[in-house]
């Protein structure tokens, strides 16, 4: 088997400060504040140092959404991490659709 990859999170001051201002705003739902406050926990520079397995004790996810959300970090950025993404085929988006709500 594979070694499975090493990720090495350091945020910039600009992205604490977003992410920050993101789990203070009222209106975040639970989503996208628990992949900020974990983004936040796997900092190297001011994170906990805690394992993969006790940030999602902490903060009751599975250790594979703290893998996704490192994933998904890594890939796109800041960007994927503090907005809500709904995919178009879930009832969820249906029902906004036919609601005429539009998606944020």
């Amino acid at each position: 088997m594979a070694r499975p990859k090493t990720y090495h999170i350091i945020l910039s001051d600009n992205e604490v400060s977003a992410l920050r201002k993101v789990i203070r705003d009222k209106k975040t739902c639970k989503t996208v504040l628990k992949r900020c406050q974990i983004l936040l926990e796997l900092d190297e520079v001011s994170g906990t140092g805690l394992t993969h397995s006790q940030i999602a004790h902490t903060y009751a996810v599975c250790p594979a959404t703290v893998t996704n959300i490192i994933q998904s970090y890594v890939k796109n950025g800041i960007t994927n991490i503090v907005k809500y993404n709904i995919s178009p085929n879930s009832s969820a988006a249906l029902r906004r659709q036919m609601d005429g709500r539009k998606r944020i």
